[in-house]
């Protein structure tokens, strides 16, 4: 309701003035009764306010109702000594920011949040009987230290989530029977943490689900003694999740794959005695990529000796040798069905790796001439740091192979154009990325030529299959940034390989090299390559293939030929705003290539068609490079010349001088063009070399301006005499129109001769304006029932048209017009049965808005799809765009008019009738209580003007109220409200 409230400042600024702020206080609650408290914990939520503490001393209690105060905390004493007895109830926390802490809930239906930002801790939860026992709807909410135990033995899920960014910390679930668990993760519950929790002697199929879910982090819980799977990964789109530091003992299954997405990191967990281990439903396959170990090296004491490396899980049936006793299996433990292999695999449980702090990052500085303090190699100064490090690189020229196995950064002090690093071997990259979270900015990469087609030195520790001779290479990488480099010289300029996922390559120079600029192979998927210039590459600026699929190109400009035999995204992920030839431009933006041919009719910088080969396609080729929101242009060409005037007509012996302008192909002016002027018929008319006509006999002649091969024509008529205006003639002569049609007139002038005389202009008048009236170009609009003569006059000389105007028949208001925003609406009469409830708007885009009703005693309140719309009641409803819906009035009409209880102060009414009507007709039934009605501009988003009892100018009450708008009335007093029709 933010925005509609924002922009009615005046009845906000009254209520203001009736309404005096409150403080926090504290309500206690106790059943045995005392001076100040209440009996019941519903007494205390009905008499509390926003901010309020209730506080709820041991007892047993009934059921509470709906919490929907904001910044609510209902605490209990303790949850062993204070019982909320369900009795079956469902309970609803819609206030925003509630706490609900130190109860036992006991059989209760179903515990829903609406409300973000809520809290519920300390909690038992015992017995909840419905088939999901709790929903948490809202993002931001925490659910923390409760035990949910005992649910009723059909039960399908605990506790259902749907709100982003939950925290379920520290909570214990016992013996949870049904079909979808003790815990499902929705899609839109995106980013949970689920850590610190049991979940323990479950008879559910599944205990934890993620479905669909993205970004969640679970870890350090406990899963023992479930009959089902411990954990179920549930669609391709359920990726980026991270399992660890979790013990999964005694259950009948680890983790189930159904349909799972990629990139799922599980490592650090203990798998010890499980009755089954990892299944793949049925007729699906393994994701393409898991990570059962860490992705970054990780430092840790193990038998009290701290060691650096990989770490995976540990498996009670897999076990193997430790020659360096870093607590990892030499043997690498294959898992079945394709769905991985953990190449570190713990030799104890995970508890007996403890994590240690890296030291706080450092900047170091390389600089090729020394200096204290400093390194003259960078690949001295990668060795030397720690991850999460920045190396610095002062201006100099470096002759090295770098290494980069560690998470740094590694930038210029002043740019590519001051640090060149040249291969010292041509065998090897010259930058080889290695591992994660790796920045590599500003520098100048040179290579040796195309030496060798592949790398050969074995002594380059990288991993099997990624030595490329490229400027930069990275392999197997993630969330590396590769940014404003220089690379010639090398195999390849950067290279993109193994399963190399969400790197940035951007803004980078790769040219004169001997193959490729940018090469994308292997997995490599969901990387962003944008802004990038290629050019002049031996082979192709940029080459996509094997299986490199689901990355996202845009911006790049690739001056020479593409290779790419995989389905990309090829264009930015959603709509920009850029400069084309001066001018700001919205929309999708592709790449640029000189090998693309076709046009931009619309000269938005946008191909209008695909650049496409394949299983490529680009949507949206950039006409020009992009450089900094910006679109080149090709230069402008001469491609149409146009005179002024087009057409003329002389008497013989007058002249006229013409004009002659050029346009360029965006149908820009370009000034300075010099002209060859030329006359078709020069006994007609003869040109001069400045374009001055002159008419010699009468006849026709085609004047010509020309540029190049680009010329320009205007037609000159040579008469013996000058025309003269005799008459005029309107069209249509008469004409029959209903009041509130319009129609086009026109006006011809003729010479004595009966000619038409083109380009007259005229003057129009309507006889009667009461009747109809006339616009400057002869448009007529019908206002009233009557006859009104029309005239278009030129000088001395007027023509006329007869134009009898009907009244326009009273249409029957059938359809409500939604605006785009919030809406204030109403229904003038019964609805028919079926559709008559809140239902009938069910085809209208609220963008996720609830619809909302008004009563002058209990304030707002969400209306649901059964709730019934009837006459006089006011409805809120957002529209995410305009829509129309239809009404169907009940054929069976009441027998006395619908009425509505009216109380002191505001209240949300409608308007009763299909025709408009004065406020103070449709208000007669409360004729001396009202005084402020007030309307919603729903075009503008704003209130209208207030119309006011006995009001006068602006404010009078004999404004129109309008059919199927709902309106704010104030009540001095009580009333009843009586529809003015049936």
């Amino acid at each position: 309701m933010v925005i509609f409230m924002k922009k009615s400042i005046g009845i906000f600024c009254l209520i203001l003035l009736l309404i005096a702020p409150t403080t926090a206080t504290t309500l206690y609650v106790d059943g045995g009764g005392g001076e100040g408290v209440y009996t019941t914990i519903k007494d205390a939520i009905d008499a509390a306010a926003e901010g309020d503490t209730i506080f709820v001393r041991a007892g047993t209690y009934p059921a509470f109702s709906d919490l929907t105060i904001p910044n609510l905390t209902l605490t209990g004493e303790g949850s062993d000594i204070v019982i909320v007895d369900g009795n079956g109830a469902n309970l609803e926390i819609k206030g925003s920011g509630t706490t609900l802490e130190g109860l036992t809930i006991l059989k209760a239906s179903v515990l829903s949040v609406y409300g973000h930002d809520c809290i519920i801790r300390d909690c038992v939860f015992d017995g909840m009987t419905a088939s999901t026992t709790m929903i948490i709807y809202a993002p931001n909410c925490m659910f923390a230290n409760n035990s949910v135990l005992n649910l009723s033995s059909g039960t399908h899920t605990a506790i259902n989530v749907k709100g982003a960014s939950p925290r379920i910390v520290n909570n214990t679930f016992v013996n949870i029977p049904g079909a979808n668990g003790a815990l499902f993760i929705r899609k839109e519950a995106a980013n949970a943490t689920i850590e610190d929790n049991i979940f323990e002697n479950g008879t559910c199929t599944y205990t934890l689900n993620l479905h669909y879910a993205t970004g969640c982090t679970i870890a350090n819980n406990t899963f023992k003694d479930n009959t089902g799977d411990a954990i179920r990964i549930w669609k391709a789109e359920a990726t980026n999740n991270t399992i660890t530091r979790n013990t999964f003992t005694r259950n009948g299954g680890i983790i189930y794959w159904r349909e799972a997405g990629d990139n799922n990191q599980i490592f650090l967990n203990t798998f010890t005695d499980n009755k089954g281990a990892f299944t793949i439903h049925t007729g699906t396959t393994a994701p393409t990529l898991t990570h059962w170990n860490s992705t970054a090296p990780i430092t840790y004491t193990y038998n009290s000796t701290t060691h650096t490396g990989y770490l995976g899980n540990f498996w009670s049936a897999h076990t193997g040798d430790d020659e360096n006793n870093d607590g990892v299996i030499d043997t690498p433990y294959v898992l079945p069905d394709g769905l991985g292999t953990d190449h570190a695999p713990l030799n104890a449980t995970h508890d007996a790796y403890v994590p240690v702090a890296l030291p706080e990052p450092k900047t170091r500085y390389v600089d090729d001439d020394g200096g204290e303090g400093v390194y003259t190699t960078i690949s001295d100064a990668v060795s030397a740091s720690n991850a999460g490090d920045t190396i610095v690189v002062k201006d100099g020229a470096y002759t090295e192979n770098v290494l980069v196995d560690k998470h740094l950064v590694i930038v210029t002090e002043n740019g590519a154009g001051t640090v060149t690093v040249t291969a010292a071997s041509a065998d090897k990259p010259v930058f080889g990325v290695f591992t994660d979270d790796v920045t590599l900015e500003g520098f100048t990469v040179r290579g040796l030529g195309d030496e060798l087609d592949k790398c050969t030195a074995q002594e380059y520790d990288c991993p099997p299959g990624s030595r490329e001779p490229a400027g930069i290479c990275l392999k197997d990488t993630s969330n590396c940034i590769i940014r404003r480099n220089n690379c010639s010289g090398c195999h390849k300029g950067i290279h993109l390989g193994g399963s190399a996922t969400n790197n940035t390559i951007e803004e980078n120079y790769c040219h004169e090299n001997t193959r490729r600029g940018l090469s994308i192979r292997d997995t490599a998927h969901k990387n962003l390559i944008v802004k990038n210039t290629c050019e002049n590459n031996g082979e192709a600026e940029i080459c996509i293939k094997d299986a490199a699929k689901g990355n996202t190109i845009w911006a790049n400009a690739f001056l020479g030929p593409v290779e790419i035999k995989t389905a990309n995204t090829y264009h930015s992920p959603e709509e920009v705003t850029y400069t084309y030839r001066g001018g700001e431009c919205t929309g999708y933006v592709g790449n640029y290539y000189t090998g693309y041919t076709g046009t931009d009719a619309d000269t938005n910088g946008i191909g209008d068609t695909p650049m496409s080969f394949g299983a490529y396609k680009d949507e949206y080729p950039m006409m020009g490079e992009w450089q900094n929101g910006v679109i080149s242009a090709p230069a402008p060409e001469l491609t149409t010349i146009t005179l002024d005037p087009a057409t003329t007509s002389l008497t013989v012996g007058d002249g006229r001088q013409f004009t002659a302008t050029a346009y360029d192909q965006y149908g820009e002016e370009i000034a300075g063009t010099e002209f060859t002027w030329t006359s078709s018929d020069t006994a007609v008319a003869t040109v001069n070399a400045t374009g001055y006509v002159e008419a010699l006999t009468a006849g026709t002649a085609t004047i010509t301006a020309a540029s190049g091969e680009v010329g320009g024509t205007a037609e000159v008529t040579v008469s013996l005499a000058p025309a003269e205006l005799t008459t005029i003639t309107l069209i249509p002569a008469t004409a029959g129109m209903t009041a509130g049609d319009g129609q086009q007139f026109t006006a011809t002038a003729y010479d004595q001769y009966g000619e038409e005389i083109a380009e007259t202009a005229f003057t129009w008048t309507s006889s009667d304006t009461a009747v109809a009236t006339v616009n400057a170009t002869g448009y007529v609009e019908a206002v009233a029932a009557g006859t009104a003569t029309i005239t278009a006059t030129s000088g001395e000389v007027s023509g006329t048209a007869e134009v009898t105007v009907s009244a326009a028949p009273s249409p029957e208001f059938t359809v409500l017009t939604l605006k785009k925003g919030w809406n204030f609406v109403s229904v003038p009469r019964t609805l028919a049965p079926g559709n008559d409830t809140v239902a009938l708007f069910e085809n209208v885009d609220c963008a996720g808005h609830s619809i909302f009703g008004y009563d002058g005693t209990e304030g707002w309140e969400v209306l649901k799809s059964d709730a019934p719309v009837k006459p006089l009641d006011g409805v809120w409803i957002y529209s995410n765009t305009t829509a129309t819906v239809a009404l169907t009035f009940d054929s069976l009409k009441p027998t006395t008019a619908p009425t509505k209880a009216l109380v002191p102060g505001w209240n949300a009414i409608g308007f009763s009738d299909v025709s408009p009507a004065p406020a103070k007709d449709a208000l007669a039934s409360v004729k001396d209580a009202w005084a402020i009605l007030i309307g919603l501009d729903a075009e503008e988003q704003a209130y209208a003007p207030s119309i006011i009892n006995s009001g006068s100018g602006s404010h009078s009450d004999e404004r129109d109220l309008n059919p199927g708008e709902g309106y704010w009335v104030f009540m001095r007093t009580g009333g009843t409200l009586a529809a003015i029709s049936i």
